[in-house]
């Protein structure tokens, strides 16, 4: 059994190391941690968009690259090792996965495109407090079409306009879809140990959202 990378993934690593290493240097994510009007570095999200990257697991009916899963994680790799500051692990990973595996064939087409363009970025908020994920601690609530809620340490809330909510419908743990630019949606920023991820708080006052 061949456990090695194949030929495409090991070129696939290099170019990415190699990219980042050019792109990506140490201070731009000191830049981005030191200006509070800067979510996230937007020029270097835009070369990431262009090469592919943010629709790499994303089939290519839906804009994608339809690479597996294995050259996903690579490039998460290759983007963690440089400290990139880019919303690559809440909207490529976290939102484009939670609608390939919960979106119906109409959210997919009409969402995983925008993701796989970066011209939307998306996040996944499901923690409302500390400790374990149990149904019986989700508080949030889909009422009538609208979000009532709050969600703690949404990875890149603040940058997204795409948030992937979960939520309790008839006391079942549900997915939404919410717009996160919505009058009726408020966001902060949330202190962490850990600087180059941030997060922020989400509270939903009656937003419109969209069963997954």
């Amino acid at each position: 059994m061949n456990l090695d990378f194949s030929d495409d993934q090991k070129v696939l690593k290099h170019t990415a190391r190699e990219f980042l290493t050019e792109h990506s240097p140490l201070g731009l994510c000191r830049r981005v941690l030191d200006d509070d009007g800067e979510d996230y570095a937007a020029a270097l999200w835009s070369q990431l968009a262009g090469m592919g990257w943010l629709g790499t697991h994303v089939p290519e009916s839906f804009g994608g690259a339809g690479y597996g899963v294995v050259e996903l994680a690579l490039l998460c790799e290759e983007l963690g090792r440089a400290l990139a500051p880019v919303p690559f692990g809440s909207s490529v990973v976290l939102a484009s996965e939670a609608l390939l595996l919960a979106g119906t064939p109409i959210q997919q087409r009409r969402l995983l495109p925008g993701l796989a363009a970066g011209t939307r970025i998306g996040t996944l908020a499901v923690a409302e407090q500390m400790g374990p994920l149990r149904p019986e601690a989700i508080a949030t609530k889909l009422e009538g079409g609208r979000i009532f809620g709050r969600k703690i340490a949404v990875p890149d809330g603040l940058a997204a306009d795409l948030g992937i909510v979960l939520v309790l419908v008839d006391a079942r743990p549900t997915l939404v879809l919410v717009d996160l630019k919505a009058t009726e949606v408020r966001r902060a920023a949330v202190a962490s140990l850990d600087p180059s991820k941030p997060l922020a708080q989400l509270s939903f006052e009656g937003a419109p959202a969209e069963i997954l």
